[in-house]
C-alpha cells in the first residue's frame, strides 16, 4: 500500500518534532553550560576560599558535560531526525494551499499570515535544494533548472502572494494552481526528477523577479548547528584561561596566552574540519 496522504503526512510531522526537541535540548545545555561559565567567572571568587576549590571542580566538570551534550545533541547525525527535502516541502505545502484557499475564499485576515508564513517556509525549503558540488551539474540544464525555480520563487511568486488581496481573485487562484501542482507531484513520488523542475519552473516563469538583491549577511550560508561550534571556540579558550590562572595559580600573562593558543588551535582544527567536508 502507498505510503501517502495523511499517512504520510503524520510521518512527515512526527520527525520535525523529533529533529526540533533534539535542537532544543541543545540549545538548553548550551546556555546552561554558559550560566555555568558565568557563574565560575564571577560568583565562584566570591566564595570563601575552603569551598571555592570544590565548588570550582565541580561546575567545571558540569560545564564541560554540558557543552559536550550541546555539541552532540546539534551537530551528530541531527540530520538523522530531519525529513527528507521533498517530505519537508510537502509538510509546508498543505497548509500553505489550505490557508491560501480559505483567504480566498473567505477573505480572513489571520488565513493570509498563515498562508504567507507556509509559503515562506516553502521558498526557504526550496533554497536548501543543491545539484550538487560537480560544476557541469550545477551549470548544467539541472543546475540552471533549479537555480531559476528558486529564484522565481522566493522573488516572484512570493511578493506576488504578499501584495495580493482577497479581490484578487484570479492572482491567488494562479498561485493555488501553482502550489497545488507542486503538492500533487510530491504526493505521487518520495523522489522527485529532472521533468518536475522543468515544470514547476515554466510555471513560475510568469512570476519575474521583482526584489532587490539579498543583503550580504543572507547571502552568508549558515546552519543551526553552526551556533554550537561559535559559542565553544569563545568559551572553551576562555574557561582554560581562567583555570590556568583561578586553579593553578598561574600569572595572569600565561592565563591569557593559554587562552589566546587555545582559540588558535580550536580555530584551525574548525577549519581543518571544514577543508575536509569540501
Amino acid at each position: 500500500m502507498p505510503f501517502r496522504g495523511e499517512r504520510r503526512l503524520n510521518w512527515i510531522r512526527e520527525r520535525y518534532a523529533l529533529y526540533r526537541k533534539r535542537m532544543r535540548n541543545g540549545l538548553v545545555a548550551g546556555a546552561l553550560a554558559l550560566i555555568l561559565s558565568l557563574l565560575i567567572l564571577y560568583v565562584v571568587p566570591l566564595i570563601p576560599a575552603d569551598i571555592r576549590t570544590l565548588l570550582d571542580v565541580v561546575l567545571i566538570l558540569s560545564a564541560l558535560a554540558l557543552f559536550g551534550a550541546f555539541a552532540y545533541l546539534l551537530n551528530r547525525d541531527v540530520g538523522y531526525y530531519l525529513p527528507e527535502i521533498e517530505d519537508r516541502l510537502l509538510c509546508f505545502l498543505k497548509p500553505a494551499i489550505d490557508s491560501l484557499g480559505a483567504y480566498a475564499s473567505y477573505g480572513k485576515t489571520d488565513d493570509r499570515k498563515k498562508a504567507l508564513m507556509m509559503v515562506q517556509n516553502v521558498a526557504d525549503t526550496l533554497q536548501e535544494w543543491r545539484p550538487g558540488n560537480l560544476k557541469f551539474i550545477t551549470n548544467g540544464p539541472v543546475g540552471k533548472t533549479l537555480s531559476e525555480l528558486q529564484e522565481h520563487f522566493r522573488s516572484g511568486l512570493l511578493p506576488a502572494l504578499r501584495n495580493a488581496e482577497n479581490t484578487d481573485k484570479s492572482k491567488l487562484q494562479d498561485i493555488l494552481v501553482v502550489l497545488t501542482n507542486m503538492e500533487s507531484a510530491l504526493e505521487q513520488t518520495n523522489t522527485i526528477d529532472s521533468e518536475h523542475l522543468d515544470i514547476w519552473s515554466r510555471m513560475l516563469s510568469r512570476y519575474p523577479s521583482v526584489e532587490p538583491p539579498k543583503p550580504m549577511l543572507r547571502r552568508i550560508p549558515a546552519k543551526k548547528s553552526d551556533l554550537s561550534i561559535v559559542i565553544m571556540l569563545v568559551t572553551i579558550p576562555t574557561l582554560v584561561g581562567w583555570v590556568g590562572v583561578a586553579i593553578l595559580k598561574l600569572p595572569a600573562e600565561a592565563g591569557y596566552l593559554g587562552g589566546i593558543a587555545m582559540f588558535g588551535a580550536m580555530g584551525g582544527l574548525l577549519l581543518y574540519v571544514q577543508n575536509r567536508k569540501k
